[in-house]
């Protein structure tokens, strides 16, 4: 992407006047791209695909696709957002902005991101606001960029769409062959891009939702024309709708103009007008001012294009000192960095969408590992940044400059939150993107580390705010600080927790709630609603438990009355039906699920005071484990799948070395199943009706599987050959996109190593 500064002012002159120059006076290109074909091969075995040069894209096929590289999870249709902000009574009021994500970590594709477990301290970038975004580009500057799968199943479970970049920069040859021309499959008397149908497959066979088109270098003179470039988007947007489904992507950068030149126009003009209509969006370089915000969304009004499908970029890395040469982006007087969300503001004031350009830099650009997350929180929430902040900046002013911008005007509060879930179904485990794991696995498998990545495991989280960012808020509003219920997401197992605050003294009983979901679901008694939690023993004489808010009316069901019930795993059970089908008149929706407590304090034993005033304490009161809210139709055997589930394994050519786990799917004898019983997106067309399946060695979970096959690494085969006789049982549970689980059969394979 384009970095603002004098060279980018100068860059278009220079392009035209190299392009006019006879080819044996021209100045060379930088090397192009070589792949290392070597390297290709061992990421498709991480889960990672990407090509370097047009002849790999266009030799490409759907045969060349591993297994492991394919996304399983398909994308959950949000439902309709009900923020009334949506909706302001003047036009003038600000409507929270749609936010596209263009992720450039460092070049990407990086160990911890491969789509089976492996170890990984400290953690790195996965983004924890993925209510907030409405699509994510994984972006790299290889020709073509795929998403991996860990990212695309991720992002698809919270409802988010993936998308692919292809981009010609400078280095790539061959740049006329983007428009070759092949017959039809449609009709072998019409010509196609051969091009836009690979990059279509590639979508289609990979599992995500469309594209980037980012063309950084001008096309040799003699074969331009606009139209041309026009039918190309036009084929390619089109297909991808027809074939992936409606809501599929593709965004043109501001680079490229009508007239051939790499001239980045900052926003939408005559010069990138007619890319734009042939895509869903378009997304502007980041050296933008107001004025050029408000002559988009005039530009884009009329043309007969949505306001909301104007991107206005957003260079996060621009708030850093030592930029040479020195990036901009909006507000120029220090923006991106912790003042991202000022970007936002401004785009959701003129109704245009917000496009945030590596957003991974608080994992970047800081060197101490344990702010990451605070630096994550400050662009997002708002929170205060630590007042030890250290970064290469020369001083950490940068980053609160001007005082109190970034807390009021953090990403979240001028960005669209989308409800979770479907409007017929949600489920979440609580799935962290990083865990600890059981100490026999620390040297066994993860190479000494406490903790391991798992970021296509990152299940719907709430949007928790931190115990210190909810005491400044309340702050602020002169709300009351001395008594805070508030949440975290636990890493040790996957669950929520929920804490209470509470300083000495004995104040009268109050309400608390905290919610856990916004949602826009049916509430017309269709749907069942299930919750597995544990209450902490020091709170039984409380009024505790889950509340749910149906159009407008609450709802609480305490975790005491009969509906809750034990379990095999020592924790209760919660299940109501969502609605009333024999009550209203159907129209109802479930928009709200949350806890709520009713007491005078939280408890008075097992305080601890991390980080705290002695006077303040904290208790955990509740432990959620998971939440599904699905059709009763859908729900065989109160959460069971009528399947057996067969290993093997697949071994190299001595036929002796394990190479990879292998299963298959066979209905139970006697049992029926009915996938029309169930949404598409509770399907796979890859894994069926199982979201993924843990791999474990004894009893322990090694890893989880998103395809029907598990890549045996050295640190698998090394522990099983560390058995006397070799023998190891490996064992593999299927698990359903609502937690419905089933037990495999157990494998023992003699290993001769």
């Amino acid at each position: 992407m384009a970095a603002c500064g004098l060279k980018d002012i100068l860059r278009p002159i220079r392009d035209d006047l190299r392009d006019k120059l006879p080819h044996f006076l021209r100045p060379k290109d930088p090397p192009e791209p070589v792949p290392d074909l070597e390297k290709q091969r061992e990421d498709a075995l991480r889960g990672f695909a990407y090509f370097e040069t047009f002849d790999q894209l266009l030799q490409w096929s759907a045969a060349d696709v591993e297994p492991l590289q394919q996304s399983n999870t398909p994308l959950v249709p949000r439902p309709e957002i009900t923020d009334p902000r949506l909706y302001p009574r003047s036009s003038k009021t600000p409507v929270p902005a749609k936010v596209v994500l263009i992720h450039d970590y460092s070049g990407n594709y990086h160990a911890y991101e491969n789509v089976q477990t492996i170890g990984c301290e400290p953690e790195r970038y996965t983004c924890q606001y993925l209510q907030f975004v409405d699509s994510l580009v994984y972006f790299s500057h290889k020709l073509v960029t795929i998403p991996p799968a860990s990212w695309t199943n991720t992002l698809h479970r919270n409802g988010v769409k993936s998308l692919g970049t292809f981009i010609i920069e400078r280095c790539q040859p061959e740049t006329e062959r983007m428009f070759t021309m092949v017959p039809s499959a449609k009709n072998a008397n019409e010509l196609s891009f051969l091009v836009a149908n690979q990059l279509l497959k590639m979508a289609e066979i990979y599992g995500f939702d469309g594209w980037l088109i980012n063309i950084e270098k001008p096309f040799p003179r003699h074969i331009w024309n606009p139209s041309t470039m026009v039918r190309f988007l036009d084929q390619l947007y089109s297909d991808m709708r027809n074939v992936l489904h409606t809501n599929a992507e593709l965004i043109w950068y501001d680079a490229l103009t009508v007239d051939n030149r790499i001239n980045y126009q900052n926003k939408l003009t005559k010069k990138n007008i007619p890319f734009s209509q042939a895509c869903s969006a378009t997304l502007t370089n980041y050296k933008w001012k107001e004025q050029d915000a408000l002559e988009s969304k005039k530009m884009a009004e009329g043309n007969t294009v949505s306001s909301g499908q104007v991107v206005m970029g957003v260079d996060v890395w621009a708030q850093n000192a030592r930029n040479k040469p020195k990036r901009v982006t909006y507000p120029s007087d220090n923006g991106g960095g912790t003042n991202t969300g000022l970007a936002v503001w401004k785009s959701a004031t003129y109704k245009l969408s917000s496009g945030i350009f590596a957003p991974a830099w608080c994992f970047q650009h800081f060197p101490i590992p344990a702010q990451h997350r605070a630096v994550e929180r400050a662009m997002w929430d708002g929170d205060e940044l630590p007042s030890d902040l250290c970064c290469d900046c020369g001083t950490t002013k940068r980053h609160t400059f001007p005082a109190g911008w970034h807390a009021e005007h953090p990403i979240t509060k001028w960005a669209r939150e989308f409800p979770a879930g479907a409007v017929d179904f949600f489920y979440t485990d609580f799935a962290s993107p990083f865990m600890q794991h059981d100490v026999a696995l620390k040297y066994a498998f993860y190479d000494g580390m406490a903790a391991h990545a798992q970021v296509g495991s990152q299940s719907i989280l709430p949007h928790f705010r931190t115990l210190e960012g909810l005491q400044q808020t309340l702050e602020h509003s002169g709300g009351d600080t001395a008594r805070i219920l508030y949440g975290t997401i636990d890493d040790s197992e996957p669950r929520a927790l929920i804490w209470a605050y509470s300083q000495t003294g004995t104040p009268p009983p109050r309400y608390f709630k905290l919610r856990l979901f916004t949602l826009n679901m049916l509430a017309d008694g269709t749907l069942r609603a299930r919750i597995n939690f544990l209450p902490s023993p020091w709170l039984l004489k409380a009024d505790i438990g889950f509340y749910v808010t149906i159009s407008g009316d609450e709802q609480r069901f305490p975790i005491k009355t009969t509906h809750a019930r034990g379990s095999s795993h020592g924790s209760h059970v919660l299940m109501f039906p969502v609605g009333d089908k024999n009550v209203g008149s159907g129209g109802d929706r479930l928009e709200e699920l949350g806890v709520y407590v009713h007491s005078s304090v939280f408890g008075v034993r097992n305080w601890s005071t991390p980080g705290l005033e002695d006077r303040a304490r904290c208790m955990s009161i509740l432990q959620i484990s998971n939440i599904a809210i699905t059709r009763l139709a859908s729900q065989e055997s109160d959460g069971e799948l009528p399947f057996d589930i067969w290993l093997f394994d697949k071994r190299g050519e001595d036929g002796r070395r394990l190479e990879r786990l292998t299963w298959l799917l066979r209905l139970k004898k006697g049992h029926r199943f009915d996938p029309n019983t169930r949404p598409a997106y509770q399907q796979s067309a890859l894994t069926g009706p199982f979201a993924y399946f843990e791999v474990l060695w004894e009893d322990l979970v090694i890893g989880r599987s998103y395809a029907m096959e598990y890549v045996v690494g050295d640190k698998l085969r090394e522990a099983v050959a560390s058995v006397q006789g070799g023998l190891m049982r490996i064992g593999l549970v299927g698990v359903g996109f609502a937690g419905e689980k089933v037990p495999g059969v157990w494998h023992n394979p003699l290993l001769e190593l």
